[in-house]
């Protein structure tokens, strides 16, 4: 069944896909009309599970499962990445390159592959205080307290220099 996104408890599972670039509104529309039909008969083992979708920033598709009522299977995780990967190609949008940091610069999201990250730390445009979207986390208490953090406070904090160094 398909609820609203904050009736979902905190630990709630997520999936994050982060499309390459800024949805525009008709394409806003066309993921959030697709995901609606494809939510109403996603299943798990032929069982209704509580699902919720949710479009942040319109680059962020973020779908999740209430596995407290049915834990979701590999089979519908795998429809579902079936179905993103679908709608990417109807968008041509790049919703699972897992392969790209996504960061805010003046309340805009950005997205660059790790290379070009370091070569912006490298320049001093991006610093430890820089806010980035971790998209590694797994539920919605994390979505709501851990996903947009500064980058050295996550993985990337290898690249980015501290505060007592510089």
């Amino acid at each position: 069944m398909v609820i609203a996104f904050d009736q979902l408890p905190s630990t709630a599972r997520i999936w994050i896909y982060q499309a390459n670039r800024s949805l525009q509104p008709n394409e806003v529309a066309l993921v959030t009309d697709r995901m609606a039909t494809f939510m109403e008969g996603w299943r798990s083992h032929g069982e209704n599970i509580n699902v919720a979708m949710k479009l942040a920033y319109n680059q962020f598709l973020i779908l999740a499962v209430d596995e407290q009522v049915n834990a979701a299977s590999g089979c519908s995780i795998d429809s579902s990445v079936r179905e993103v990967k679908a709608l990417g190609e109807a968008l041509q949008v790049d919703f699972l390159n897992k392969l790209k940091v996504a960061y805010l610069e003046n309340d805009t999201v950005k997205t660059v592959s790790i290379p070009s990250f370091k070569a912006l730390v490298a320049r001093g445009e991006v610093t430890g205080d820089t806010l980035i979207f971790n998209n590694m986390i797994t539920t919605k208490a994390a979505l709501d307290q851990q996903w947009i953090i500064q980058a050295k406070q996550s993985w990337l904090s290898k690249y980015v220099k501290s505060e007592s160094s510089i």
